[in-house]
């Protein structure tokens, strides 16, 4: 039986394989690469933008209006509101002003140079 086997194998000569017992294994040991096969890639082109374009853009949102004016100059309006009612009351003058520990933001300098200007708030 063995001998009927390998006369029977000995024509188709199975060199990879040793599956029958016969011949060595002789498979060419090569690196394997894999690719991925699936690759998504974002567009070549982002949006990029100068900051000359993103500067106008802003401020149309941040420039006032009649109807809706910017919060510093509201804070302005407000101050010299402040120095017409006490002109009407009879106040010449504020002893202090505290911001009670806060810094100088954009409203509170608008709102204080309104004071300063008609001499209310000396700086």
């Amino acid at each position: 039986t063995d001998m009927a086997l390998r006369a029977f194998t000995a024509p188709l000569q199975f060199k990879n394989c040793d599956l029958f017992g016969s011949g060595s294994l002789s498979i060419p040991m090569t690196q394997i690469v894999y690719t991925k096969p699936w690759v998504i890639e974002s567009r070549a082109r982002t949006r990029v933008e100068s900051p000359k374009v993103r500067n106008r853009r802003l401020q149309k949102k941040y420039n006032g209006t009649q109807k809706k004016p910017r919060l510093s100059e509201a804070a302005q309006r407000v101050g010299e509101e402040l120095v017409k009612t006490c002109a009407d009351l009879g106040i010449d003058e504020i002893s202090s002003y505290d911001r009670n520990g806060f810094s100088r933001g954009a409203r509170k300098e608008a709102f204080e140079i309104a004071l300063s200007c008609h001499g209310f708030l000396f700086r």
